[in-house]
């Protein structure tokens, strides 16, 4: 932008300085604009990826949510004696200022013995997470057993849902290989036979016995 004396009283700007300077504040001015509405559609809304996997149904005035519910162990396979992470996550999360209420995990052990763990409430935002240490070695299989929730004076419920999940406390029972457990089967109907056998010799032994005492 130049300044000059045009003879006149006083100092006047360019006119042709003061439109640029105009000029440019405008287009900074619309390049911000345009900036944050792309930055506005390039980022989801809050809270938009924890509805993507839920299926939501409206019936009579009551919204259905049926939730996303996972259940997985941190790590997912141990030696026996060591502490695993149990965790459970619902999306998308309950209302403002609530949490998911009474949930359990049954854990199957190898051995074929159970047990519940629980009841839990959830953190607000779904999720929530506990610790347990098997002591046998084998296959575990937790099972999620998520109860229905309800919101909102009965107009808001969450859908019960059950998941399961299994660990693994190495190292692992040793199988019988494949060519034992052949030979078992066919050796099986043998001892069965022979078992037959003796128990009918036994019973003619005993008649023999009855008819000379007579």
């Amino acid at each position: 932008m130049t300044v000059y004396d045009n003879g006149n009283k006083g100092v006047h700007y360019c006119v042709r300085g003061l439109h640029m300077l105009r000029c440019f504040s405008s287009a900074n001015g619309l390049l911000s604009i345009v900036l944050l509405i792309v930055s506005g559609l390039l980022l989801p809304a809050v809270g938009a990826e924890d509805w993507e996997h839920a299926y939501v149904t409206k019936v009579d005035g009551v919204t259905y949510v049926h939730a996303d519910v996972q259940l997985y162990v941190e790590p997912e396979a141990v030696e026996a004696g060591q502490q695993v992470r149990v965790n459970v996550k619902v999306r998308p999360p309950p209302p403002v200022s609530e949490v998911f209420r009474d949930i359990r995990v049954r854990v199957l052990y190898p051995n074929g013995r159970s047990e519940f763990h629980g009841p839990f409430n959830s953190f607000p935002n779904g999720s929530l997470s506990y610790y347990f240490m098997p002591a046998l070695n084998g296959i575990y299989t937790l099972q999620l057993d998520f109860p229905s929730q309800v919101f909102a004076d009965n107009t808001l419920i969450y859908v019960g849902y059950r998941s399961e999940t299994t660990l693994k406390v190495l190292p692992l029972p040793a199988t019988p290989p494949y060519e034992s457990v052949v030979l078992w089967a066919e050796r099986a109907p043998m001892r069965v036979a022979r078992g037959g056998l003796r128990a009918a010799g036994c019973g003619r032994k005993n008649i023999r016995h009855r008819r000379l005492q007579r």
